[in-house]
């Protein structure tokens, strides 16, 4: 077997909470490193991108080891790098006839992801427990868990992380090629889990979202009344939701103290109040965290100060340049405007959390839904009774 599907088995069978249950979390970053490592010396043709990155990621390791900051930054390294690792494993949709069982694989493999990312969201909200363990990349997760805030984890590591990629899979399914009904279904399950994991970017953006699709993509198969229908409906079932059952309670409790809210705050008011050359170079982990125990702050939830601390201004902007142009490449086969939409409303909800930062997996599935739902592959391991003639 090629190490390319073991790549993607290990990924989704190796989710944080379930490394977390199998008390394996701390390999598998090293573990999946390695293999995906393997896995790129198989290709016959290196990619141009590809060896940009390695360049890239070389220099960062060389430059962080001579100035003394690579002590404890080595993990974050890896974080960064394996997204486009696991990327450049999966095979190109052009190659889909000679790539099948890797596709029928990845098939399984999201939608089975999806069904007990779903499952397991409700299960846990409405039995008051985790049914696996979580990992701790929250603030609120961080200190209590069920003991504050009833909110669901899943399986993708905290409520956020699964409620970022939830998220990004109701857009996904949105602008694909299935029938309205079957839409509609798994967009209603997974918005019920979005509702569970609490959080309230991603519960506002997918609802609006969704708004916006219906008005803007739908228009012309559908009358003006049965879109209001439609939209009445959500919005009543989001209401019994919300306020007799206390799905998604966080939202409907917004309160001036709230502690996620002041910590993003206090952290975008340092950056803007410091000089901005001392940001060029990045700093050490130690020195990062002697800022949060300065600014009294636990877990800083935003990937985007966590990268221009660490790394730097200019690793920082030279690595979103390098995997904004990967992002291009696998949504080669989508409509400008869903490719804007689609990479939009994934970053800003991941802005509000350290996803990126704290773990792999959150970018990963971007670059794998992108692949799965690109309309020459997904139209080709879908069952065609699912899907529009």
């Amino acid at each position: 077997m090629s190490l390319k599907y073991i790549v993607l088995l290990a990924f989704f069978f190796l989710l944080p909470n379930i490394a977390s249950t199998l008390h394996v979390k701390q390999y598998v970053l090293y573990f999946m490193f390695v293999l995906t490592f393997f896995s790129l010396c198989q290709k016959k043709q290196k990619d141009s991108l590809l060896r940009a990155f390695g360049v890239f990621f070389i220099i960062l390791f060389v430059v962080r080891s001579f100035t003394g900051m690579l002590s404890g930054s080595v993990q974050s390294i890896l974080i960064m790098a394996l997204p486009m690792m696991v990327a450049f494993t999966i095979p190109d949709e052009s190659l889909f006839y000679n790539n099948k069982k890797y596709f029928q694989i990845m098939y399984f493999c999201v939608t089975g992801f999806f069904f007990l990312t779903v499952s397991f969201a409700i299960i846990e909200y409405l039995g008051h427990f985790h049914i696996l363990n979580y990992q701790n990349t929250t603030y609120e997760d961080g200190l209590a868990g069920f003991r504050v805030v009833n909110r669901s984890v899943a399986l993708a590591g905290a409520s956020l992380t699964s409620a970022l990629i939830v998220s990004g899979m109701l857009a996904f399914i949105l602008n694909s090629d299935l029938k309205l009904k079957v839409k509609i279904f798994l967009w209603t399950l997974g918005f019920l889990s979005l509702l569970c994991f609490q959080g309230r970017m991603s519960i506002v953006v997918s609802l609006a979202y969704l708004f916006y699709y219906v008005f803007t993509h739908m228009k012309k198969s559908m009358s003006k009344n049965i879109i209001a229908v439609l939209l009445l409906v959500i919005v009543c079932i989001f209401a019994l939701f919300a306020f007799y059952l206390g799905f998604g309670s966080r939202l409907i409790h917004i309160s001036a103290d709230d502690s996620s809210i002041d910590v993003r705050s206090r952290m975008y008011e340092y950056l803007l109040d410091s000089n901005w050359r001392n940001f060029v170079w990045g700093m050490s982990m130690q020195n990062l965290q002697n800022v949060m125990l300065e600014m009294r702050v636990l877990i800083i939830e935003s990937f985007f100060i966590i990268h221009i601390l660490l790394f730097g201004l200019l690793f920082t902007f030279v690595a979103y340049f390098l995997y904004g142009k990967l992002l291009c490449k696998f949504f080669k086969e989508y409509p400008t405007r869903v490719k804007i939409e689609i990479i939009s409303l994934y970053v800003l909800l991941a802005s509000i959390s350290n996803s990126f930062a704290s773990g792999f997996t959150s970018l990963t599935f971007l670059f794998i839904c992108s692949r799965f739902f690109s309309p020459s592959v997904f139209c080709n391991i879908v069952p065609k009774k699912y899907l529009e003639k």
